[in-house]
């Protein structure tokens, strides 16, 4: 019987060696990169992709769309904490972001340092619902078409998005957000396929318009990075 390591291919003839090996090898003290479709983990990203492009098996894409619709069903992680920052980062999407590039982008990464100098940007809108939180306020909820995005550019095909808040147009307190999911990872994907050179046809959405889009409760507006336009 052979014991494997998933994390990097290699078998063993007892449990005995392959715990070993997972002590002393120097490849498990790095990151560990797991894919969401079947729970394997990886010692580098570039495995996890070559790992995503070979295995376009039943059980992945069914797994991937469950965890999508799960998602897009499920409010996000800042929302869930009731948070009212003026912007929010979504590194818990990554994943879905990750497997809609696999097939034309090698070694995608999340940054999650806001800090760190970027190499390029690029602002658009996603979609999502808001809600205040103040009891005496008369607006209970709003949703908006038009809810500010920067997209950060980083070496080696990195980025993260920084999604701005709104504040409530009745009381102007910070609402807090529930991400259209789906929006954002188009959006993401999207811009990171433009930035790798990636042929990709231009996005256009369609539907009835969202209400105005007031720029004095927009804090992408308030910090530059608010388009107006689609």
């Amino acid at each position: 019987m052979k014991f494997h390591c998933s994390q990097c291919n290699r078998s063993f003839g007892s449990d005995e060696a392959l715990q070993q090996h997972q002590r002393d090898s120097p490849v498990h003290s790095r990151p560990s990169f797991k894919c969401e479709a079947c729970d394997k983990s990886f010692g580098t990203n570039e495995s996890l992709q070559q790992h995503l492009r070979d295995s376009r098996t039943q059980k992945h894409n069914t797994r991937t769309k469950n965890n999508t619709r799960t998602e897009n069903n499920a409010r996000t992680e800042n929302n869930a904490q009731i948070e009212t920052r003026t912007s929010f980062t979504f590194p818990t999407l990554h994943p879905s972001v990750l497997y809609a590039v696999s097939e034309v982008i090698d070694g995608t990464w999340f940054n999650n340092q806001n800090s760190a100098r970027d190499s390029g940007n690029y602002s658009t809108h996603v979609m999502g619902k808001f809600e205040c939180k103040d009891d005496d306020c008369s607006t209970r909820t709003w949703g908006s078409k038009k809810v500010a995005i920067l997209i950060r550019r980083y070496p080696k095909n990195g980025y993260n998005a920084v999604v701005f808040n709104q504040r409530c147009r009745s009381c102007k307190n910070l609402g807090t957000l529930d991400l259209d999911v789906e929006s954002y990872v188009e959006r993401v994907t999207y811009r990171l396929k433009k930035w790798a050179g990636v042929p990709t046809e231009e996005q256009r959405f369609s539907g009835r318009r969202g209400p105005p889009h007031e720029t004095e409760l927009c804090e992408g507006c308030k910090q530059g990075y608010c388009l107006q336009g689609d």
